[in-house]
């Protein structure tokens, strides 16, 4: 209760949206294992509708601090409320996990049948593990071991649905919607595990900078600036390994029509099907867009400023 507190009305609008999405990717997932062509645009709503929030939660914590004219005391009082709103909505950030979840398996449940190709699966699988080992390297950067390991291990087993769904490539089925619906729910997965991640880093930021000496503060702050912005920047080469199944999955292209379906009157995805399945790719878009509008180098600025002119 004490997250939701703080990350204010935007934590509690990912509470719902993460209820009723979970029931919207259910149904998804059950039309998509039927067979049905979901768009995936619908499909990827609720998954969109959560990075989207973290965006907001990082707009509205910087509007609260770029006030002008206003006492010193009430500015740290402006910062403070930010960095817990930050921090609380990179937490909540994992109530996306059960819809994203629900969605690499609907999409997987569709991929899986009909005639296949493995082009895309063993390129999707290569840069998947890639994206999965990555924050190994969050070791160098203060990263706890615990996080490491869950997240390496939550990201590989979300690839496992993620290959399947894209090893159909029938453009007569829904092969294609189900390996975009997987595509943007991992690079979901992967969202979460990184704002997680980021939100832990800031926690343990802000826990040691209230024992460190007055004097300390300053260059402390200085370091801890420098080390979420080298973190940032390994979170951003994840999530763009993250994002480039989406891509491949939209670009891909289908296996040929038997000569039976040509002359049956079968035809290749309509203009249509092909920008439903393209807006997916909104999904791994916001959540870049999150990572940029929530991160913590501008707020930490700012705390940092403040204790230069006390």
């Amino acid at each position: 209760m004490e997250v939701l507190a703080e990350a204010g009305w935007v934590g509690w609008a990912q509470i719902v949206v993460a209820v009723g999405g979970l029931v919207w990717a259910l149904v998804a997932a059950v039309l998509l294992g039927l067979r049905w062509k979901v768009p995936p645009v619908v499909a990827t709503a609720p998954l969109f509708l959560h990075g989207l929030l973290l965006a907001v939660a990082g707009l509205v914590a910087s509007s609260q601090v770029d006030t002008p004219g206003v006492e010193p005391e009430v500015k740290a009082s402006f910062v403070a409320s930010s960095v817990a709103m930050v921090i609380s909505n990179h937490t909540l950030a994992i109530a996306a996990l059960p819809s994203a979840l629900v969605l690499l398996l609907g999409g997987a449940a569709a991929g899986v049948r009909g005639r296949r190709a493995w082009g895309a699966p063993v390129l999707v699988a290569l840069v998947g593990i890639a994206a999965a080992l990555m924050p190994v390297a969050g070791l160098f950067q203060q990263v706890p071991l615990p996080l490491v390991v869950i997240r390496v291990g939550l990201y590989g087993i979300a690839l496992i649905p993620l290959v399947g769904a894209l090893a159909g490539a029938n453009s007569l089925d829904n092969s294609r919607e189900g390996g975009l619906v997987a595509a943007a729910a991992f690079a979901t997965v992967v969202a979460v595990g990184e704002s997680l991640t980021i939100g832990q880093l800031w926690s343990t930021g802000f826990r040691a900078l209230a024992v460190v000496a007055g004097s300390d503060k300053g260059a402390y702050l200085k370091a801890m600036i420098a080390e979420l912005q080298g973190y940032g920047t390994l979170a951003g080469i994840v999530l763009a390994l993250a994002a480039a199944p989406a891509v491949v999955a939209l670009l891909r292209p289908p296996v040929d029509l038997t000569e039976e379906e040509i002359l049956s009157g079968a035809t290749s995805p309509s203009t249509m099907r092909w920008l439903g399945g393209a807006l997916a790719l909104t999904v791994p878009l916001v959540w870049g867009a999150a990572f940029v509008a929530a991160g913590p180098v501008g707020l930490m600025t700012q705390v940092a400023a403040l204790f230069a002119s006390g």
